[in-house]
């Protein structure tokens, strides 16, 4: 697929965040956690920079819902995989 934009670097920014309320998903109760905030830079074919931005909660529970890793081992893997 051809493309008038080619990315010239991501930046992830990782905070520990707090949700305004609880959030319940099954039968997890979510206070905090790991948010990513990406930052990329992009330019298109008439050398023209444009930088944006995104971000996202990391919720572990989602992506590695089993009792066999620890919150803080899958947070890790969560963090090492973005990077």
């Amino acid at each position: 697929m051809r493309t008038d934009i080619r990315v010239l670097e991501v930046q992830p920014y990782y905070s520990q965040e707090k949700a305004r309320e609880p959030l319940k998903f099954g039968n997890v109760v979510v206070e905090e956690c790991l948010y990513c905030h990406v930052r990329a830079r992009v330019e298109n074919r008439a050398g023209k920079v444009a930088d944006g931005w995104g971000a996202i909660f990391l919720m572990d529970m989602w992506g590695w819902p089993t009792p066999k890793v620890t919150h803080p081992d899958r947070e890790e893997a969560m963090r090492r995989v973005n990077d």
